[in-house]
Parts: C-alpha cells; sequence; structure tokens
C-alpha cells in the first residue's frame, strides 16, 4: 500500500455490503458464548459429527472476533456473500462459507429462542469480551495520529475509531498497515475494501493486468545455465480482445510446465509487484512432500495472528506458509484453517527466514526433522542462481529460442 502524500484518493462503489451489517453491541459481544453454546447442541441434536460442530463453532467465535457484526447479522445472506469472497475463505478450504452457512441454518430453525449458559467453555469465548474494556481507549487512537494517518483514513472511509491506521516512514519507502478490531493487519487498499465488503475499481484494475499466472518448485541449476526471457502477451493485445464480440473471442492458451531461471519466473510474475517473495527449498525430490514444500511463495496482503503469511505461486491446490500464535509455530500446510500440517517448526521468529529450528516434516505418520530443508527470502537484485518449474502458456514454450531446446532434450 503506497502512500502518495495529499493524492491518495480512495476509488469505491458505495459503502460496501459489510458496512451495511450492524456492528455487535456490548450485549452481543457478552452474549456471543451463549449463541455459539446454543448453536453447538442444536448441531449435535441435527446429528454432525463433534469434530465438525467443534469447529463450526470455534469458526464463528473467530469470524465475530475479525469483523464485530451482530449476531442476526452474522446470519444474513449478505455477510454470507462477503465471508465466501474473502481471501481466508479461499485458502482455507471454504471453512469460513460453510460455518456461516450452518450458523444460518440455526438461527432460522431458533427463531430467537432461549440461549443456552455457556459457562467458562473456553469453545464458546471470544476474545472481544476482554477486548471490551480497553475499547475506551482505541476509541481515542485516531486523536493520536498523524496527520497523514487521519487523512488516509478518511479516504479508506473507515467504519469507526476500533480500526487503527499506521504509517511507518522509511528511506526505502512508507509501510503501511490498517489493522482491523479483530487485529487483522491489512497493507494494501484492496485488503482494506475486501474486508468491508467494498467493490474497488483499482482492486478490478489490478486483476486485469494479472495475465500471466506462474507455478514455481525449486531445483538447482546446472553451472553453465543462462537466463532469458520469454516473450509475453502484449497488454495493448489484450485491450483489443476485450472489444471483440464474445462469440469471437479465443480459449486461453494452454498452461505447461517447464523449467526457467528464477530470474524470468520473477518476470513473468512482474517483479511481484512489491510483495516479498521466499523460496523454500531442501527438499529431496524424492521424498514426501517435495512439491509440496519446494517453491516460491509471495506474502499476501493479509497477515496471520500479526505476521507475514506466504502463498505458493497459483497452485492447482494450495499451500501457505503462516504463524500459529496459539501454539506458537510457523506451519506449512494447505490453509490457515487446515487441522494438519505439511511441515512445521516451533520457533516464534518474525519471518520465517529467521527460523533457526530444524522444520519437521509430516511423514504420513508422524513429523520428523528434514535439516536440509530451508526458507530464504530473495532479494530481487541478487537472485540465486535456481531454475523453477512454472505453468506458463503453450504459445511461450514454442517461441523459446532453439538453443534452449536442444538443451532441454528437445531437438536433437
Amino acid at each position: 500500500l503506497t502512500c502518495s502524500r495529499g493524492s491518495c484518493v480512495c476509488q469505491c462503489r458505495g459503502s460496501g455490503a459489510m458496512d451495511a451489517i450492524p456492528d455487535a453491541t456490548d450485549e452481543d459481544v457478552l452474549q456471543m458464548p451463549n449463541y455459539l453454546r446454543t448453536f453447538h447442541l442444536w448441531m449435535q441434536s441435527q446429528g454432525v459429527k463433534d469434530s465438525t460442530s467443534r469447529a463450526y463453532v470455534r469458526t464463528m467465535a473467530c469470524l465475530f472476533d475479525d469483523d464485530g457484526k451482530c449476531p442476526s447479522g452474522m446470519a444474513t445472506q449478505s455477510y454470507f456473500d462477503v465471508t465466501k469472497a474473502s481471501f481466508r475463505n479461499k485458502v482455507g478450504n471454504g471453512q469460513r462459507s460453510a460455518s456461516v452457512k450452518r450458523f444460518r441454518d440455526w438461527w432460522d430453525s431458533h427463531k430467537g429462542g432461549p440461549l443456552e449458559d455457556a459457562g467458562n467453555v473456553r469453545v464458546y469465548q471470544v476474545k472481544r469480551i476482554e477486548n471490551s474494556q480497553k475499547s475506551a481507549i482505541k476509541q481515542t487512537v485516531p486523536d493520536l495520529e498523524t496527520p497523514e494517518e487521519k487523512q488516509l483514513r478518511q479516504e479508506l472511509d473507515l467504519p469507526d475509531g476500533n480500526w487503527q491506521v499506521k504509517i511507518n516512514n522509511r528511506l526505502s519507502g512508507d509501510l503501511i498497515s490498517i489493522v482491523s478490531p479483530g487485529g487483522s493487519a491489512h497493507t494494501t487498499r484492496e485488503a482494506v475494501h475486501r474486508r468491508l465488503g467494498r467493490t474497488s475499481t483499482v482492486a478490478a484494475e489490478t486483476g486485469a493486468r494479472c495475465t500471466v499466472e506462474a507455478t514455481c518448485a525449486v531445483t538447482s541449476t546446472s553451472a553453465g545455465a543462462s537466463s532469458h526471457s520469454s516473450a509475453v502477451a502484449k497488454s495493448g493485445k489484450a485491450a483489443e480482445g476485450a472489444d471483440r464480440p464474445e462469440h469471437s473471442r479465443t480459449e486461453p492458451p494452454k498452461q505447461v510446465k517447464r523449467m526457467v531461471p528464477l530470474i524470468e519466473a520473477m518476470q513473468h510474475l512482474n517483479g511481484c509487484k512489491g510483495r516479498h517473495a521466499i523460496i523454500c527449498s531442501g527438499r529431496d525430490p524424492a521424498a514426501r512432500l517435495a512439491n509440496r514444500l519446494n517453491g516460491l511463495f509471495l506474502s499476501e496482503e493479509e497477515k496471520h495472528d500479526n505476521k507475514a503469511m506466504f502463498a505458493k505461486v497459483n497452485q492447482e491446490v494450495p499451500t501457505v506458509i503462516f504463524y500459529n500464535e496459539a501454539k506458537g509455530v510457523w506451519r506449512i500446510t494447505a490453509g490457515v484453517d487446515a487441522k494438519g500440517d505439511f511441515a512445521k517448526v516451533k520457533d516464534n521468529s518474525a519471518v520465517p527466514w529467521e527460523v533457526k529450528l530444524p522444520w519437521r516434516i509430516f511423514n504420513g505418520e508422524s513429523y520428523e526433522e528434514d535439516l536440509a530443508v530451508s526458507i530464504t527470502f530473495l532479494d530481487p537484485a541478487n537472485l540465486p542462481d535456481v531454475e523453477v518449474e512454472m505453468f506458463l502458456p503453450e504459445d511461450d514454450e514454442q517461441k523459446r529460442p532453439t538453443a534452449n531446446k536442444q538443451k532441454d532434450g528437445e531437438a536433437g
């Protein structure tokens, strides 16, 4: 998220679906554990497995903490639609939207009936109860903000003072963090708009430029491997295609795998568009989960437990790296709500490339250390001499120089 000091313009259409959903009152915060307890008992009466029902309960508790919406608002179609479109729902295999759908079913069945007492049972507790005691302090946050931070708050049209805006001025560029009431940090305007259920023209324009997506898995190059650049479709041609009638549009080119130097991979990713890039490497290609672990990851717009989260670029199945504060571990897994891990390490380092302890890899039955697995931060100006496996349009393969094809054994 860049701040151009005085020239930032928030480009949103309307106030957004999330803004229209009523916020939770103090009474809602105190009653939410009882709502969750009653919701849980209803699911059990419907024959839902206990492990599944408990997962739904905890997911709804997290959503309540993150979004701060009233229980009746969380049972609406609008809230379901916003949740389903969220990044966390997508990387979490739809766990959040599934929980909201089940909550809506219960709400329609409950029809305002009596609530069961949750007591102090931990599974039903929400962080907002303890945070509500600090709300008076949070409401004064805007008074402590700098003029630049207040201006950005106004341009983003944030709902209330429970949102925090922070701009850290640095020589390399300002670092901006927008923290939602639930504690999630957002570092781009698009992430804020999505969090609030808005449609952002900025996000739409950015998405239109993302014409090339890639998947990477790391392998060492030969000493004499030379870098080369593939032809990338010009944006002008894409614009011409947009004006053609629907029936005349051609199907997207077939994606094929091939090895390219890392520098070329970064070019296809447009220099990662300002996102941090890291490489996870060292896992024996013949070993279990090598295709999940080895590869190129990019930082996501949203953080998890106040630390950076990374996703493997455009995989057919998702792989993410993030920190779990409750367990004090860095995880490599299929999503933030996944129950198991591909790899994990109990280390509270600020970023994964600073982890000192060995990663433990799941071998099918238990976790065993693999001393060779490591994560490296990529400096765009000093990329390592490695190749990556990427999915690229088939046309790019046909345009490769003959010398490179001979090197790969495709021509005699």
